[in-house]
């Protein structure tokens, strides 16, 4: 009847079938493969009933095609015979699967729906005839009588090509057909649940829609492919990192140039004013006090040297690669950069937190010296700036994913980078520039006359 309904729907819709009209006849085969055989044979033949198509045509209706029975054993019989007449069946195709995912034939069966096969049966997943409701069809079903429909709609012939036929049915499912006539297959994913009580319930969670005949046996995709849309062919997937051409990057480019800039300036203005005291002073009155220029050096090469052979140890050991990770995102490759060796990177941060913490606290202890430009005060205050940037650049970087980790790891470089420059030569460059009579021995060593 279902069928008989969707014939009806066809021919009263002028859009689906534009002057065409579809008829149909019905066999009961009484479940027995004999008696389906002989009514398909009698269709292919021409043997039926003679029918009025119209009033000056007399003859048999064409027959297009034919619907096979629900089970596929007779299906199968006689689709071998059929196709000796060129004559198409439109058949059901069973799905089957791994572990327990059920194909059309049993994922509705209540026998194995009971308490003994469900410890064994329980969470099994089943394809299932797509089902939904249909406008229109229980009145029909109610209003139907045998006398109504006994091949009284045999009297038109179908000269529609299948594999132009694409429509929406109201319920909105898709209807069209592949290029050798047959319907693209939607199925519904079944679900069977034992729940608490002992019952079981089976639940539809999901809709399988098909693009091609042979979609279920599917081929995976290589490592940087993925399925397109029709799921008919892989295709490159799509790569996002961190590019000089988006904003983001466009932004920190930007800045590490402007850095730049103003070292060269920084650098510039030392050297042409390298005979002043403010240019040539060693560190302030923390250094005058406590080192002179040879301890300095000396301490300078050596910390240096150490956190050199950090580095050449950790970059020689395992060394940052690029990686492609596809965690992510399944349709997308995002390139990042991977540390490597996470020891010899938490030993490089440690080792340059240990420097930053050192020279703070001996920055800060040396802050009350006697001296009207106490450098060490400017050490304080660039190292506070320094420590807070990579205190929180740790967290920041763990949760950033892709792209984010590594703009946050250069942020977290220009930001302390910054701040050294401007806690450190701002102040100097200011009187090397603007107060130049303060750019003397005496006016740093606070001997200078005081104004009255």
């Amino acid at each position: 009847m279902a069928l008989v309904f969707a014939v009806d729907e066809i021919n009263r819709n002028s859009n689906l079938l534009p002057n065409v009209t579809l008829g149909y006849s019905l066999y009961d085969n009484c479940g027995a493969l004999v008696i389906g055989f002989r009514a398909a044979l009698v269709l292919a033949s021409g043997q039926e009933e003679q029918f009025l198509l119209q009033e000056n045509c007399l003859g048999t209706p064409p027959v297009l095609g034919i619907v096979g029975d629900s089970y596929s054993t007779f299906s199968i019989a006689t689709s071998n015979v059929l196709g000796l007449f060129r004559l198409p069946m439109v058949v059901r195709q069973n799905v089957t699967g791994l572990q327990w995912m059920a194909s059309e034939a049993w994922t509705s069966v209540d026998v194995l729906q009971t308490p003994d096969f469900m410890p064994y049966l329980g969470g099994t997943l089943g394809i299932a005839i797509r089902r939904g409701e249909i406008a229109g069809f229980k009145d029909f079903l109610l209003g139907i009588h045998p006398s109504q429909h006994h091949n009284s709609n045999g009297n038109s012939i179908m000269v529609y090509y299948l594999d132009k036929v694409n429509f929406s049915t109201p319920i909105g499912d898709q209807v069209s057909f592949d290029e050798n006539g047959d319907a693209l297959p939607i199925y519904d994913v079944m679900n069977w649940l034992w729940l608490p009580d002992g019952t079981t319930k089976i639940q539809n969670i999901g809709v399988v829609k098909e693009s091609s005949k042979d979609s279920m046996e599917c081929t995976s995709c290589p490592e940087d492919f993925w399925s397109s849309p029709e799921r008919d062919h892989c295709v490159p997937k799509k790569t996002e990192f961190l590019s000089y051409h988006e904003p983001l990057g466009i932004c920190l480019t930007a800045a590490s140039l402007l850095g730049t800039c103003i070292c060269a300036v920084v650098l510039g203005i030392f050297t042409y004013h390298r005979s002043t005291p403010m240019a040539s002073k060693p560190g302030g009155g923390a250094s005058l006090k406590w080192f002179g220029a040879i301890q300095q050096r000396g301490t300078v090469i050596v910390l240096t040297s150490v956190q050199a052979a950090i580095c050449t140890a950790w970059l020689v050991s395992s060394s940052p690669t690029p990686h492609k990770n596809t965690e992510y995102h399944h349709d997308k490759i995002v390139y990042e950069c991977v540390v490597g060796s996470t020891i010899g990177f938490g030993v490089l941060l440690g080792y340059i937190g240990f420097l930053a913490i050192l020279s703070f606290l001996l920055a800060f202890l040396a802050r009350n010296l006697p001296d009207n430009f106490n450098e060490a005060k400017l050490i304080t205050f660039s190292m506070l700036i320094f420590c807070a940037v990579w205190v929180a650049f740790v967290p920041a970087y763990v949760n950033s994913p892709g792209k984010y980790a590594d703009a946050v790891e250069v942020f977290a470089i220009l930001a302390s980078s910054f701040g050294l420059l401007v806690a450190l030569f701002g102040p100097k460059c200011y009187i090397i520039l603007l107060r130049p009579e303060r750019n003397t021995k005496k006016a740093i060593m606070g001997r200078a006359t005081p104004k009255t």
